[in-house]
């Protein structure tokens, strides 16, 4: 009954906003845990205006799989069917393009998939983490021409490009500094806050450019919110990184503090 509830009241609003609820279009998932989701009912079907709509495990949104205990195996699993496809096609043609050639399509058609919305991905598992940093080690692999085993430390240092968990970090950092420059939307910057020094050192605390740490969360999964992995990758960082200019000058620092820390 409450999820009937909800729907309406969605319904309610978007019609008091001048929109229509596509009741072909809707997709309806219950997010729970592991101990929850046994509890569920196994056929829960709701009708939006009515038509008939079942629960699904897995909607996606902007182009982002979520599965409904947002472990984001299922979208990891699409990143990787998607780029393999993409790194197969270009083995066809390795042998007449140039290396400069081969990382402009690497890029464009590999990096950008791993790239894309990759701040959700932050603090999913290890395996699946190396599952990602497999297709970037096989896209250098690729540029350079070399087999699968071949090493590719080395490589990745040459082309310049971070592992997939810095890459990750990198976003997030990204996104934390167009918060606190007042430019992102608003919607993520009431998820952050400016530490305010203590009484006793307000005169020794000089940095302003921390962010205040919420108090750690009772569940693991609650970790990787923005509001609590903002702060926590934020204050790491070097104050001559926190304090750049410009987006530009932000991100040329960034990326070399990451490459220093990676390799």
């Amino acid at each position: 009954m409450k999820i009937r509830a909800c729907l309406n009241d969605i319904k309610e609003w978007m019609v008091s906003n001048f929109l229509q609820l596509n009741a072909s279009k809707t997709e309806v998932m219950i997010l729970s845990s592991k101990h929850d989701h046994s509890s569920l009912p196994a056929e829960l079907k709701l009708t939006v205006n009515g038509s008939p709509t079942e629960i699904n495990s897995t909607v996606k949104s902007l182009g982002v799989l979520l599965d409904n205990k947002f472990s984001m195996s299922e979208y990891i699993t699409s990143i990787v069917k998607a780029c393999n496809l993409q790194i197969r096609n270009l083995w066809f043609i390795a042998s007449k393009l140039s290396v400069r050639l081969k990382t402009q399509l690497a890029h464009a058609l590999v990096l950008s998939k791993l790239d894309y919305c990759n701040s959700v991905l932050y603090g999913i598992s290890s395996k699946d983490l190396q599952r990602l940093q497999k297709i970037e080690n096989s896209a250098v692999r690729f540029i350079f021409g070399k087999g699968k085993k071949a090493h590719v430390t080395q490589l990745l240092k040459k082309v310049h490009f971070l592992p997939v968990e810095y890459r990750i970090m990198f976003k997030v950092a990204l996104l934390t500094y167009k918060c606190v420059n007042n430019l992102a939307p608003s919607y993520l910057k009431e998820l952050i806050a400016i530490r305010k020094p203590t009484v006793k050192n307000v005169r020794l605390d000089t940095d302003y450019f921390l962010l205040e740490c919420p108090p750690c969360p009772s569940f693991v999964n609650t970790e990787k919110a923005f509001s609590l992995c903002s702060p926590k990758i934020w204050n790491s960082l070097p104050f001559e990184i926190r304090s750049a200019c410009s987006v530009s000058q932000f991100k040329t620092l960034l990326k070399t503090h990451y490459f220093k820390l990676a390799f």
